[in-house]
């Protein structure tokens, strides 16, 4: 005889030497497997209460907390509208009566509404406008022209706007990291506390702190940012004294900040005070855990599948590989950008091309490779899915799905890894033989074409997924 112990209430049980198979406790009446085979990969225990209810877990009783869903609430406000201040949202504008809009200004860029009556590009960088003026400086003082001194300020200026609006960037993304980083740790004190995640208390309570109180930090951040990016911008005149020197009529031109600054400006001091409503002490109160709960290994397997279908997904529509500043490739095709507009041409358009028949064959089989890798993580990933879910008591699949998902989890990982590996080699490839025959080499002196720093986190992203999943099914 052989004495183990139940693995629901920890009771001592008696078996023979030789028995395996499935058991019930006669303590407490839960099933269990012993003995089994672990090829293929066992299934863990269910209660025979998860069995009874098909599966689906019905012990976790949802609560809503008015000052709890406020919080959401807030926090996906505020998120929404930093990652707009991020991306480019106008936040000075200039308009003259007669001509309407005719300059706007971001964190990072400045479009003209009208080319004609600015004289610049539609879209041009702080630093490019810099560049550009300055050669207009040189080029007036070498043709001895009046006024060249106006051209000084005007450079100046764009070099503050540069400043202001990098400063600017920095803050917010600082503000923005805090606010995601607040989301991550209340969903895993979330997950916890309803017994789905198995963590220590020593790491659940910071993150409960965290996640509560990361509105405060953000918004002094996102206040700072704002009220520097007023302070270091020059004003209108400065900036286009080369254009204006002598402005009779200020009354034409209208220059403002947009109403996102002074929103932001409202929403930023709102967000302390927020914070303080949620010093109110939520007590945590966890539910015993039903099936085998997400660990910490488990939870970052089945991150890294997800983020990886998703990074998949949208590999169609970044550059791979780039060459100088106007061109990129992508599964899709050769991509060439001038002055913020851009074209795709198909690989089927290149193979049947004379003379670059060979270039689109290599990009027809990147193509494939990528289809083939995007078919295979999508496996992985709803074979990852149903797995964690069905460990966890959340659903009940029959042994023979269980198994198979289980055997595809890994293999279909590999199956991506090795793919995206492939077609990027074969691109590369077919790249480097478009640089030897001389198409890359009249836009850029830096037109060697080379990885894009979004496939390198691809490649990263994909072999995070294959490690820690394997991980994982070796622990199960």
């Amino acid at each position: 005889m052989v004495e183990i112990l139940c693995p629901h209430c920890e009771g001592e049980i008696e078996l023979d030497d030789d028995a395996s198979g499935e058991f019930a406790c006669p303590l407490c009446e839960g099933e269990f497997e012993w003995n089994l085979d672990p090829d293929p990969p066992a299934r863990r225990w269910k209660s025979s209460k998860s069995q009874e209810n098909g599966g689906v877990s019905t012990h976790l009783e949802l609560s809503i907390n008015p000052l709890k869903v406020g919080r959401e609430v807030v926090h996906l406000v505020v998120l929404i509208f930093i990652l707009m201040g991020i991306t480019g949202t106008n936040l000075y504008v200039v308009e003259v009566d007669g001509f309407g809009q005719i300059a706007s200004f971001s964190n990072d860029v400045h479009y003209f509404g009208e080319e004609e009556v600015s004289g610049l590009d539609s879209e041009t960088t702080y630093s490019e406008a810099a560049e550009g003026l300055e050669d207009m400086r040189q080029l007036c003082i070498e043709y001895q022209m009046d006024e060249c001194e106006s051209y000084d300020e005007s450079v100046s200026a764009f070099e503050r706007w540069n400043l202001a609006g990098s400063v600017y960037s920095i803050l917010l993304g600082l503000s923005a990291l805090l606010l995601m980083g607040s989301f991550m740790a209340r969903g895993l004190v979330g997950l916890t506390a309803s017994g789905r995640l198995e963590a220590s208390p020593s790491l659940i309570q910071p993150l409960h702190a965290f996640g509560r109180f990361a509105l405060a930090p953000a918004g002094v951040l996102w206040l700072l940012g704002t009220l520097l990016f007023v302070f270091l911008s020059p004003s209108f005149e400065t900036t286009y004294s080369f254009l204006f020197e002598d402005i009779g009529n200020e009354e034409m031109v209208d220059t403002s900040y947009t109403l996102y600054v002074w929103s932001s400006m409202f929403l930023s001091l709102l967000l302390p005070a927020v914070a303080l409503v949620f010093l109110t002490n939520f007590p945590l109160e966890f539910v015993e855990p039903e099936g085998d709960p997400l660990n910490l290994l488990s939870l970052l397997a089945l991150s890294s599948s997800g983020l990886g279908s998703i990074a998949l997904i949208g590999g169609y529509f970044f550059n791979w590989l780039v060459a100088g500043e106007y061109v990129g490739i992508r599964p899709t095709g050769i991509r060439f950008a001038f002055m913020g507009d851009g074209a795709t041409t198909d690989w089927i358009e290149i193979f049947g091309t004379e003379g670059l028949g060979v270039i689109g064959a290599f990009g027809i089989l990147f193509f494939l490779l990528v289809f083939l890798a995007l078919l295979a993580q999508l496996t992985h990933t709803v074979s990852a899915l149903a797995v964690q879910l069905d460990d966890m008591g959340i659903i009940n699949m029959d042994d023979g799905k269980y198994t198979l998902f289980s055997t595809l989890q890994v293999p279909s990982s590999l199956v991506t890894l090795g793919c995206v590996i492939g077609g990027y080699i074969i691109v590369q490839l077919g790249a480097l033989m478009l640089t030897s025959d001389g198409l890359f080499s009249f836009m850029s002196e830096d037109s060697i074409p080379r990885p894009s720093l979004l496939l390198v986190g691809m490649l990263v992203l994909l072999s995070v997924q294959y490690v820690t999943n394997r991980l994982y099914q070796h622990q199960r």
